[in-house]
Parts: C-alpha cells; structure tokens; sequence
C-alpha cells in the first residue's frame, strides 16, 4: 500500500479481497440488508426458483385445462345416456301401447304357465274382461288340449312354433285358434324365460272358407240352373209350337179350352225359366233409356189381375222422375214378383213409389202391410230357391232374380221387414248414361201372314227345327230348312246365282248355338257385310251379350211378328222385297 492510502472498507464498495501483508479481514456484518433475502447454504438461486415456479403454474393450468375437457366429455355422456333412457322409456311405453292395442290378441305366459300381460284383444276374444292377468292359462284352454299347449310353454328355441288350441271363454263358448309361441328375448328379468302367445280365432277363417263354400256351389247352380233353363226353352218352343199348330186344327169350344189351358202351363213354365235365366245370369239384360210412369202405368192392369180383388194396388210417383237406364221387360217381372210375393204374404194393400235420389239415381219401393219377416227369413230372402210358402206353390227365386236384375243392372236392393209389420224392398235404380241411345221400339207389323215369304231356318236342334218349320208353313211361308250355319251359306250363296233356279231367300232364322262350328251371331255378321245379304232374326234362350234376339220360348205371333219386321227393315232400304220376286 502506497504511503498515505487509506485501507478500503469492503462494506463500502472496496475489493474485499486483502491485499498481501494486510491483518485478517473482519467478518462480513451478518445483518441483512432490507430487500436482499439471505442466502441459505444449498438453496438455488433466485432465478432457479422462478423458473420453477412458472413450470409448476403451466402445469396445474394444464391439469385445471384436461379436468375442464373431462368435465365437458363426461357431461356429453351423461346427456346421452339422459336421452338413452329416454328413447328406452318412449320404447317401452310405445311397446306396451302396440301389444296392448294390436288386433291380434297377444298373452305373455311365464315358465309357470301364469298369465303375465293379456291385451285387449285377448281379453276381448276370451271375454275375461281385465281379469286374465296372474291366472293360469290352463283354465282357458280345453281338456283335451292340455297335452298340445305344454311344449308351447316351454319353448325357448328361435323360431316360433305354431298349434291349433281350442280356448273357451267365461260363457263356456269355444273357440278354435291358432296359436304361435315365440320367446321372449331374457333381456329384461322380468322376461326371463316367458313366452309371447299370438292367437289368431279361427271361427272367422271357417266362416269365410264356409261363404267360399256357398259361392263355389252358387256358381254351380248357376251353370247348372242356366244348362237346364237352356234345354227347357227348347221344350217349351216345341211345345208353344204344337199349341199353335193345334190351334188351327181345333174349332170346337171344349178343345180350346183344353189349349188354353196348356199354354197357361207353358207361359207359366216359360216365366220359370225366365227367372231361371235372370237368377243364372244366362239371359242377357237389354238396358234401354226408360221412363218409369210409362213402364208401371202399362204394367197396372196386370198387377191388379195378379194379386186379385182382395189387394188392392197403389202407385204414387213423383212428379218429373228422371228418366232410368234398365231392361224394362225385366223391371216389370221384377214388380210383378213383388206384387205376387205381397199377396202370399197376406197383404191387403201394395203400395209402389218413385223418388229420386240425392244421386240422380230412382228408389222404386214397393211396400205392404203383410206378415212380414223375421231378421232370420229376412236374412235369406234373396238367397236361390229359399221359400217360406208351403208345399210347391213358390220356386223361391222370386227375390232372388229381383235381387240378380238390380246388381246385374247396376243398382241395388234393400230389404226391411220384421214380423206382423210388413215389406218394403227397395230398389235403386240407375240414372241414364251420357251418350245412351234414347229408346226404340219397331213398328208392330199388322198381318201376322207370310205368304209368298221364303225363310232359311238354321236349327241344330230337330225336335225344334221340325216343329218351327210345320208352324211357319201353317202361316204359308215356305221354308228352307239347315242345321248349321256353313250349309246356310252354301244355300244362299247358290240362290244368288241369277240362273239359280231357285228364288232367293227373304230372311234368315237361325238359333243363336249352332253346335260346334258357326254360331248365329258369327254368321248374321257374315250377312250383314255381304251386299244384297236377307235379313236375320237370331232367337236363343240363355246367351248373354247378344242384341236383337227373339228369346226362346216364343209364341207362333211373336215369330210371325219378327219376321215381318225384319223383311220390312230390308225393305226400307233394299226396296220391297217382293220385287225380287
């Protein structure tokens, strides 16, 4: 140290390190300075700890932000299995809702054979009531079939299994079902080993396999009842035929009374087979645009004449009916029988109304005061061949054809009656068709001769081509008889020829079924193309669909007047026939 230096105080900023030859240094003033922390020996250094400190905060933010991220994941769980047990609940109370409302009666039924649920269809078809649940099934089910529900109980395989049980119900009513088990999934534990029965009543499959039953045998009836219609129109032809023949031949009082009362049995055998053909469906409706007040005004005189002195016949009809399209030969047999059915039933009076419907339709209601029916007759009326009256004094078809005219005319038919209260059937008839041809009838000819007239008689049948020829000679016409239609051709292809020396024919008669080649309708078809062609008059008894035909059986004046009426129509547009001549 240089003379005169003051030592340096290392407390005061001097260089604490002595210097060689100086006296030791003096300890450092333990006293703290204020803000200066005293250092620990072993403890880090301040900026260590900070840095600690810091790592330590980032951490716990981190733990604090993943606690916050579960928080959020666990609450989205939690939600859906809020909505899980939600969906579950809305499951179970919507399957509670299909089982207890379903129409099939279902039954769940535990190992026991206990009855757990029964829905209201079960309850309704056992009439139990609520109280099917807890008892056993075993008291539903007959005796005898204790042994077939057993292996049902104790099904647990995956595919149902099926029986047929009769069930009786609490009035003791049995009841035949089919019945099919199938197990119930061991999900829920109070499904453990139960089994869901579906029971499907089986009367109502044998009510529809009965009506199956009846419809298959009315269609045989049908065609068996149209076959025979069919072989006694050809009958009665021969039969009216001869009468007509005879007619000329008797002059003597007696014998005609005698013939008289043949064809009252013909003309009555001839409606039979009518309301045969009408029921059958084998005779064809001619619907035509009708007025009503025209049709029962001409058809009162015969009512009256029908149902006697003792009923007497009313008809009101509104003013301005509108106009109906129907056959109107068969409305007036369908009255008639109405008017006769009244009569047996004892009816003193038979009321006949019209009025029109809300539909532009006609309700024809023919009412009376006879004993009436009871709902199980009334229930039957319509059915085929079905009678009330004693002995044979009723075909039971009556309301059958009525009941077949209005369906097959396209309207219906109502019946109300009950016991000492009357009739009233009611008929709804239907309105004209747009477009549909306003009626036409042809002139009815005068002279019922055929003199000088040349008919081809095509007749398969010979009993009936006989007995049709003998008549038409009876009226001097002279006839050309064929049984087929090619031989009809051939004879009137030769006639044509003008050196034939042969005159040529003037109308065509021919039966609509002409055995196994060329119907009636083929060759008037035939003709009608072919210029200079005679006329043809078509008569059959039981074919459906064909226009313009005399129906079989026919008097010798109404083939007489259809013949005329044909040459007439060629006449007016060919010229007069007997030009030709």
């Amino acid at each position: 140290m240089s003379a005169g230096a003051t030592p340096r105080d290392h407390r005061h900023g001097g260089d604490p390190t002595p210097a060689a030859g100086d006296p030791t240094p003096v300890p450092a003033d333990p006293t703290p300075v204020p803000g200066n922390p005293t250092p620990v020996p072993g403890d880090p250094a301040p900026h260590s700890r900070d840095a600690d400190a810091t790592e330590l905060q980032a951490d716990t933010a981190d733990r604090i932000e993943d606690l916050r991220v579960h928080q959020v994941e666990l609450e989205v769980q939690l939600d859906e299995l809020r909505r899980a047990e939600t969906q579950i609940a809305e499951l179970g109370e919507r399957y509670r809702q299909l089982f207890d409302l379903a129409p099939v009666p279902l039954l769940t039924v535990d190992p026991t054979g206990v009855i757990t649920r029964a829905n209201a269809a079960a309850q309704d078809l056992l009439a139990a009531g609520d109280g099917l649940q807890g008892r056993p099934l075993v008291l539903h089910v007959v005796t005898d079939d204790h042994a077939a529900l057993r292996p049902l109980l104790r099904h647990t395989g995956p595919a149902p299994r099926g029986a047929t049980l009769t069930f009786r119900d609490r009035t003791g009513t049995r009841i035949p079902c089919e019945v099919t088990a199938s197990a119930l999934p061991g999900g829920a534990e109070d499904d453990q080993g139960q089994v869901l029965l579906s029971l499907v009543d089986r009367r109502e499959q044998e009510r529809l396999t009965a009506v199956l039953a009846e419809a298959e045998r009315s269609v045989a009836i049908r065609q068996l009842t149209g076959g025979i219609a069919h072989d006694c129109n050809n009958l009665l032809t021969v039969i009216n035929g001869n009468l007509g023949l005879l007619e000329d031949e008797i002059s003597s009082e007696e014998g005609r009374g005698w013939l008289a009362a043949a064809r009252t049995a013909s003309e009555r055998g001839g409606r039979l087979v009518a309301q045969l053909l009408a029921y059958a469906r084998a005779r064809s409706l001619d619907p035509e645009r009708c007025e009503l007040p025209a049709l029962l005004e001409e058809l009162h005189p015969l009512l009256d004449s029908a149902v006697g002195e003792a009923v007497t016949v009313t008809i009101d009809l509104d003013a301005g009916l509108p106009p109906v399209e129907l056959d109107p030969t068969h409305l007036q047999t369908a009255v008639l029988n109405l008017a006769i059915n009244s009569r047996d039933a004892g009816s003193s009076t038979v009321q006949i109304t019209a009025r029109p419907t809300d539909r532009q339709e006609v309700a024809l209601t023919v009412t009376d005061d006879g004993r009436g029916m009871s709902p199980e007759v009334s229930e039957r009326a319509t059915t085929p061949f079905f009678t009330t009256k004693a002995g044979a004094t009723s075909s039971g078809l009556g309301l059958a054809m009525v009941a077949s005219f209005a369906e097959a005319s396209g309207g219906e038919l109502h019946l109300e009656s009950r016991p000492s209260g009357g009739t009233t059937v009611r008929l709804v008839l239907p309105p004209v068709r747009e477009g549909s041809p306003p009626s036409h009838q042809a002139p009815r000819p005068t002279s019922r001769s055929l003199r000088r007239h040349r008919i081809l008689l095509v007749e398969d049948q010979d009993p009936v081509r006989m007995v049709t020829a003998t008549l038409l000679r009876a009226r001097v016409a002279e006839v050309v008889e064929v049984a087929d239609a090619e031989a009809a051709l051939a004879e009137l292809a030769l006639r044509d020829d003008p050196a034939a020396p042969e005159p040529a024919i003037d109308v065509v008669l021919s039966d609509v079924v002409l055995g196994n080649g060329m119907d009636g309708t083929a060759l008037r078809r035939q003709l009608e193309a072919t210029p200079g062609a005679p006329p043809v008059v078509l008569v059959s008894g039981s074919i459906e669909g064909v226009e313009g035909v005399l129906r079989k059986p026919y008097s010798s004046a109404q083939l007489v007047d259809a013949l005329l009426a044909a040459v007439a129509g060629a006449s007016g547009a060919s010229g007069d026939a007997a030009d030709r001549r």
